[in-house]
C-alpha cells in the first residue's frame, strides 16, 4: 500500500478537537515524488487553469499523451494534493500515477536511445 489515511480522530489532549485527516505515504513513494521534482517533471505553470481545460479524466488518454501533457498532469496531481488532501492517493489508487510515471520513463528511454 502506497498511502494510508491517518488522523480524523479526537486528540487525546482535547476531545473537542479533531485532528484533520492526512495521507501518510511510504518512504519509497516519497522518494519517487522527490525524484519527479529532481527531473523537472513537476514544473512551474498555471496548473489549476490547465487542469480545468485540458485534464485527463481518470487518466484516460495518458498512454499516448505528449510528454508536455504528462509533465503538466504530474504537476497538477502532485500540487493539487497540497490543497486537497488525498488527491495524490486517488491518482495512485486509480492507476493514473503509474501511467504517468511509466509514460515519463518510456519517453526518457526513447530519448536516450
Amino acid at each position: 500500500m502506497t498511502g494510508t489515511w491517518r488522523g480524523g480522530e479526537p486528540l487525546p489532549t482535547n476531545e473537542n478537537v479533531i485532528e484533520m485527516p492526512w495521507v501518510e505515504f511510504s518512504p519509497a513513494f516519497e522518494r519517487v515524488v522527490v525524484a519527479l521534482y529532481g527531473v523537472n517533471a513537476v514544473a512551474p505553470f498555471d496548473w489549476m487553469a490547465w487542469t480545468e481545460e485540458n485534464g485527463f479524466p481518470d487518466g484516460s488518454g495518458l498512454q499516448d499523451a505528449s510528454i508536455d501533457d504528462v509533465v503538466r498532469t504530474i504537476t497538477a496531481v502532485v500540487r493539487s494534493d497540497r490543497f486537497c488532501e488525498g488527491s495524490l492517493k486517488e491518482a495512485v489508487d486509480s492507476g493514473t500515477f503509474a501511467v504517468l510515471v511509466e509514460r515519463l520513463r518510456a519517453w526518457d528511454a526513447h530519448r536516450r536511445a
